[in-house]
């Protein structure tokens, strides 16, 4: 397993990941984060 990434004040950064997808790929994800129970982030 790699180390953690902190930044300069030592705070734990995870991976940011983005990709496009279709308005029928972004509703069925949006429903599977929703039946997951993890908070999304939309911004």
């Amino acid at each position: 397993m790699s180390a953690k990434v902190y930044d300069v004040k030592g705070r734990f950064r995870g991976k940011i990941v983005s990709f496009r997808c279709s308005e029928e790929e972004n509703e069925l994800l949006n429903a599977a984060v929703k039946l997951s129970g993890l908070p999304s982030r939309i911004t």
